[in-house]
Formats: C-alpha cells, sequence, structure tokens
C-alpha cells in the first residue's frame, strides 16, 4: 500500500548531478512505500531510470522557449489530470516554470508543487521566483542559495534548506576490498602505487573550472612534485581543448582522461584527493562521494562548498578562480600526513549529517506539510 503519489520531473540529457539526484531520490522514495513516476530528459535518463526499476511519465517537459514552456505546461496538466498526482517535484527550472504557468492559468486541480533547486544561471535568477511564489515549495541544498533566492524575491515563506546526502555503503569499503580496487584501477590507468593522484569527477565544462586544472597542476609538477597525476573522470565540451593543453604544456603523461565513467564508487579508492574547482556550486554530490570514499577534498570557495568542505578539518579551500591558490592547495595536500584522518573525518560528516536517510526524511515531512495546507 502506497503512502502518496509522487511525480517527479527532470530534464536531463546526460548523467550528472540533478540526474543522479533524481534516481537515487526516486529509489529511495520507493522503498518508502510511495507511488513514484518520473519524466526523464531523454534516452540516457531513460536508460538510467530504468535500470533503477524507476516507472517512466511518457511525456516531453523538455522544452525551453517561450512557446515550448506553454506546450510543455498544457502536455502536464493533461498528464496530471490524468494520472492526480499529490505531490509534483520538479528537479530543474522548466518544469518549475511550467508549474508556475499552470498555477497562473488557475489549471490545478489541489496537487501540491515543489521546485528543487539544483543550481541556476546567473540570469534565471532575476525572473525565477515569479513563477516560485506560485508554486506550494521551493527546496534548495544550501544556505548560500537559500539567501540567494531570497535576495531575488523568493518569499521566506515558500523555500526551505535541505542538504544533500548520499548512502555512506555505496562508496565505502573493508580496508582489504579498497586495497584491492586501489591496485585493480591503479593498473588500469597506469599509475604507480607511489604517486600522488588527484581526481577529478564532473562534467568537462567552463563553470566547473576544468580551465584550472591542467595549469595548477604544470606549477606543482614544476615545483618538485613529479609523482602528481591527474585523473580526469567525465566527458563534455571541453575536453578537447584540455587534452590538447595537457600535450602542449608537456604534461600528457601525467593528466589522464577516462571519459563518462559509472564505476565512481571503484575509480574513487585509486584517488588520493578529489579536486572540485567549480566557479559556482550549490552543493556538489561528487564532493559527498568523496567524503563517502574516505578521502580529503580540494574546493574552491564558492556557493555551498565551504557548507561541505571545511577549511583543514576533511579538506582544503582555495581562492575561486586563482590557479596559483590552487596549485598552493594541492602542494599541501601532497605535503600533509594526515591526509587519511582528514578523509576519515569527511566520512564521518556523511554518516552522521551528510547522509541520504536524513535527506529524504526532510523531503517527505515538507511533503506532507505541503499536503496539509
Amino acid at each position: 500500500m502506497y503512502d502518496m503519489r509522487i511525480l517527479l520531473l527532470s530534464t536531463g540529457g546526460h548523467i550528472g548531478g540533478e540526474e543522479t539526484f533524481t534516481r537515487n531520490l526516486g529509489k529511495a522514495l520507493i522503498e518508502r512505500g510511495h507511488d513514484v513516476t518520473t519524466a526523464a530528459g531523454g534516452s540516457v535518463q531513460i536508460e538510467d531510470l530504468n535500470a533503477a526499476s524507476i516507472p517512466i511519465a511518457e511525456i516531453d517537459i523538455t522544452k525551453r522557449r517561450a512557446l515550448g514552456l506553454l506546450k510543455g505546461a498544457i502536455s502536464l496538466q493533461r498528464y496530471v489530470e490524468h494520472t492526480k498526482p499529490e505531490i509534483i517535484h520538479c528537479q530543474a527550472a522548466g518544469p518549475a516554470i511550467m508549474g508556475g504557468i499552470i498555477r497562473k492559468l488557475g489549471w490545478g486541480k489541489g496537487e501540491k508543487w515543489i521546485y528543487h533547486d539544483h543550481g541556476i544561471n546567473k540570469w534565471t535568477y532575476k525572473w525565477l521566483p515569479l513563477f516560485l511564489n506560485s508554486l506550494d515549495l521551493t527546496i534548495t541544498n544550501s544556505d548560500f542559495e537559500l539567501i540567494r533566492l531570497k535576495a531575488n524575491g523568493v518569499k521566506d515563506e515558500k523555500i526551505v534548506r535541505i542538504h544533500n546526502g548520499i548512502v555512506p555503503a555505496d562508496y565505502s569499503f573493508s580496508d582489504e576490498k579498497k586495497t584491492n580496487l586501489r591496485k585493480k584501477y591503479r593498473t588500469e590507468f597506469g599509475i604507480p602505487e607511489e604517486d600522488f593522484v588527484l581526481g577529478y569527477i564532473g562534467r568537462l565544462s567552463p563553470e566547473k573550472g576544468c580551465d584550472l586544472l591542467i595549469p595548477a597542476c604544470k606549477l606543482v609538477s614544476e615545483n618538485s612534485n613529479p609523482g602528481l597525476r591527474l585523473l580526469v573522470v567525465g566527458d563534455g565540451i571541453l575536453r578537447s581543448r584540455l587534452q590538447e593543453e595537457s600535450l602542449s604544456s608537456g604534461l600528457d603523461k601525467k593528466v589522464i582522461f577516462t571519459g563518462f565513467r559509472t564505476d565512481i564508487p571503484g575509480i574513487l579508492t585509486c584517488m588520493d584527493a578529489l579536486v572540485l574547482p567549480s566557479y559556482i556550486e550549490t552543493f556538489s554530490l561528487t564532493t559527498l562521494q568523496a567524503m563517502g570514499s574516505g578521502i580529503p577534498v580540494i574546493a574552491s570557495d564558492t556557493g555551498g562548498n565551504p557548507e561541505q568542505v571545511i577549511n583543514n578539518f576533511n579538506g582544503l579551500l582555495f581562492e575561486t578562480g586563482k590557479i596559483d591558490s590552487l596549485a598552493r592547495k594541492i602542494r599541501l595536500m601532497i605535503d600533509r600526513k594526515d591526509r587519511d584522518i582528514m578523509g576519515h573525518k569527511g566520512y564521518l560528516l556523511v554518516e552522521n549529517y551528510l547522509n541520504a536517510s536524513r535527506m529524504v526524511d526532510e523531503i517527505e515531512y515538507n511533503y506532507k506539510k505541503v499536503s496539509i495546507k
């Protein structure tokens, strides 16, 4: 017997933070007895949701231009009238705008609309609140985003912060298995055991700060750290440029590009630290995954990063966009004798607070709270 009928709306064309969050939330809600259906952004996400046995809603909500948003709102309303979900949880701005259109036109039949902010571009802050205040609730995943959305007009009573969480067991292994996985992946990537591996996991796109990685590693390699390796896990529009840059910088033997991978828990075992050089970040799932794996993180001091990475506790923060600052923190991390302790502190933070169980508890609470209004 299910508890609530929930429609999750996601528009991702790949498997990134929003898509991973949507899949994991859908699985957790189903395990808790809810009736969950998810609208996806394309074949890649549909395949990912099917693999997780999450039912797919046959509806296209991926359009972005004004006419497409209106058509999407009409199709979405027809679907909602037919399936009658109690909660519609939007994981992207497009579906949230469609929900706002439905509300403004008075088409709703009592279903509750929630927008979950996973990060939006700077221009969207100026007009998205016009639609969000028509919905029942906005959930944001960091205090940074909470303040920013409020400053742009989202009403206090219409917004709540819920930090992201992961399942720690998905990323932690026994000492023996971790040792074996570390050896396996270092062998696959041709990395000697004695080398320090700095790992990047994510989209290779401008906002992620990928342009800082190779210049910073070149500075470190030129200053008596020849054993540094950079492991780049992911794909995106900057891949060719980064590969050319590694070649021209003489680091082509030091930088390994793996492309898109799904075996992230295993790959994390061969890293000594994760780097998150983003220019803007709300609340990174990749950082949580590294913490769950027990490795420290070097992150830019932007957005929600300082809410995850506590400087000199479970990692190091550098000045956003500053190559020399990143290089200094990489050198410092290489020289730190307490890296394992820092990594363990990160694991404890995930285990005791930044975990999926607590996160889903808070989301469920807010589902029920908006339902009784």
